[in-house]
C-alpha cells in the first residue's frame, strides 16, 4: 500500500460511533441499573434450577457431572452475588 493510499485511508475514518459500540455501550449502562442487577439476581439462580431439574429428568449422570464442572470453572459474573 502506497503513502497515498494509506492516507486516504486514514482519512475516511468514521465520523459516527459503530452500531456494535453503541450496542455495547448501552448493554454497559443497563448492567449497572439497580433494578437490572436484582432482575440478575432472583432470575439466573432460577434458570439454573430449571435446567438442572431439566437435566436430571433427561439424564442424572450427565446432570451431576454439569454441575460438578460448574463448581469448578471460573464464575462468569465475578462479585455478581457476593459484595
Amino acid at each position: 500500500m502506497s503513502s497515498a493510499q494509506t492516507s486516504q485511508a486514514s482519512d475516511a475514518a468514521p465520523s459516527a460511533p459503530r452500531k456494535v459500540d453503541a450496542l455495547l455501550a448501552h448493554y454497559g449502562q443497563s448492567h449497572r441499573n439497580p433494578r437490572n442487577k436484582l432482575i440478575q439476581y432472583i432470575a439466573i439462580p432460577l434458570i439454573r434450577f430449571s435446567l438442572i431439574g431439566t437435566m436430571f429428568f433427561l439424564n442424572p449422570v450427565v446432570a451431576y457431572g454439569l454441575m460438578a464442572a460448574s463448581l469448578v470453572s471460573r464464575p462468569a459474573c465475578r462479585g455478581c452475588f457476593l459484595p
